[in-house]
């Protein structure tokens, strides 16, 4: 298992690699209104850990360039990590490092300062890995540094304190790194630390116990770095230390055996940071890869397990990928 200071470029990683990206202001210098070419189709919006976001189409496959990107002083982007785009389709970015949530414009490229910044001690952020929307724009964080979650109302920024925080030995919140909701509004978190996924009831706050607890030998989880839910409620894990995805039936728990498993050589998977489906099914990974060697962005078929090769794969030098971290459709 790989140890949590290892795997958090994102923690220690980025902050000895990340540039230096600190600068700030209201400029959006250097940056443009973005509409994707006629025919793009869905984008898929990736963190980097060279500090940028990237845009491509979900259809994208191989050394592609990204149709946009978001990178540069002004963006105050220096670890980049969890994405996720509200309702809107703003694009809220975890700056893990720094304690901060950014926020962009959806239609933006470029050197672009952003919109909304949720920074400072009353938001008590401490190293942020995981952001997810609900159903009324309210932004739910998984803290490692602080084992919470914490929930920001829509539209909040600045110094702002969460609405709700779930924290305390009753959580068994385990350096929770990524975070997911089903459609009944229920919070899915998994635990870095504890190879677990924690489930808390929509409504949760405080030191609260768990409806559900995934964990166990039985589970494959190992360094669990996402907790993503389907439209059906089935669980997507990447698990960065075993390279792994695991996939669990809705309402699982305890010792619960994946329904599905993505592992293997040919899969390509490694480092998985994190993984999201579409309407369809079809599972995007984000992979941070070996120290030294690019990120990329792995996709399989609906309902894949075993020893499979993706259908498509984004990689190489036109990417731009550097340590690839966070994944949004």
């Amino acid at each position: 298992m790989r140890s949590l200071t290892v795997r958090l470029p994102i923690f220690s990683l980025v902050l000895s690699l990340a540039l230096s990206a600190c600068g700030g202001g209201g400029s959006n210098a250097g940056s443009s209104t973005f509409i994707p070419p006629a025919g793009t189709g869905p984008l898929l919006y990736v963190t980097d850990s060279g500090n940028a976001i990237f845009e491509y189409p979900q259809s994208g496959n191989g050394n592609i360039s990204p149709i946009a990107s978001i990178f540069g002083p002004n963006t105050q982007l220096t670890s980049a990590g969890a994405i996720a785009r509200d309702s809107t389709g703003r694009i809220f970015v975890a700056n893990q490092n720094e304690n901060n949530i950014l926020a962009f414009a959806s239609n933006i490229t470029g050197n672009a300062s952003p919109i909304l910044n949720i920074s400072g001690a009353n938001t008590q952020l401490s190293l942020p890995t995981g952001l997810v929307f609900d159903a009324t724009n309210r932004l739910i964080v998984s803290n490692a540094g602080s084992n919470a979650v914490t929930i920001f109302s829509a539209g909040a920024t600045g110094n702002v304190a969460p609405m709700v925080t779930i924290s305390g030995a009753n959580t068994l919140l385990n350096s929770p790194v990524g975070v997911g909701l089903d459609t009944g509004g229920n919070i899915y978190v998994s635990n870095f630390s504890g190879n677990s996924v924690t489930v808390f009831a929509s409504g949760a706050t405080g030191n609260v116990a768990p409806i559900r607890t995934i964990v166990g030998a039985g589970t494959g989880l190992n360094s669990p770095t996402s907790a993503f839910v389907d439209s059906t409620g089935k669980l997507f894990v990447a698990n960065s230390g075993g390279n792994s995805l695991t996939v669990y039936a809705a309402g699982a728990t305890g010792n619960a055996t994946p329904i599905q498993t993505i592992s293997g050589v040919v899969t390509n998977l490694t480092v998985p940071e994190s993984a999201v489906t579409d309407s369809s099914g079809k599972i995007y990974t984000a992979n941070f890869n070996s120290p030294g060697q690019p990120g990329f962005i792995a996709i399989f078929p609906a309902g894949t397990t075993g020893n499979v090769v993706p259908v498509q794969l984004i990689f190489g030098t036109n990417t731009g990928l550097f340590g690839t971290v966070g994944i949004s459709l």
